[in-house]
């Protein structure tokens, strides 16, 4: 088993990211992530309005695959995603779909027990985790944000 820490990850897909591990094709690899922030934001007095903005998504890797060649197609299959026990809601005004409504900044940190995310005592919402972002190497350089 392939494992890559999270702290190898990069905020730009680039044919000059030097690969940080190899596998071969059937091979598996746990990837530990961050989440979009880099895990910045711990409490709800935390916000998001004062973090790099060009430092969001940081994608762990990048991973060689032996014997693909530009052009190929390549089949990834996700085996499980393990989610923490908190995720992170922000609001920032001028940002985002509620840009027009948010007046100041917003953090809410967020219980995840059993799949479900409880925002309150009356709002529990089923969790569907999901890999964030995902790509292969491009000719060009393409930022994760």
């Amino acid at each position: 088993m392939i494992r890559i820490s999270k702290e190898n990850h990069t905020y730009y897909y680039d044919k000059e990211n030097k690969p940080v591990s190899s596998a071969s094709i059937g091979d598996k690899v746990i990837f530990e992530t961050f989440d979009c922030f880099l895990d910045q934001l711990k409490k709800d007095e935390d916000l998001a309005n004062f973090i790099d903005m060009s430092h969001m998504n940081p994608n762990t890797g990048p991973l060689f695959i032996k014997g693909a060649e530009a052009g190929d197609i390549l089949i990834i299959k996700i085996i499980d995603i393990k989610v923490e026990d908190h995720g992170v809601l922000t609001l920032i005004p001028g940002k985002g779909k509620l840009r027009h409504y948010v007046k100041a900044p917003i953090t809410k940190i967020v219980k995840m027990e059993n799949g479900h995310a409880f925002f309150s005592e009356d709002i529990v919402i089923k969790n569907k985790p999901h890999i964030g972002t995902i790509g292969t190497t491009p000719f060009g350089r393409i930022p994760t944000g």
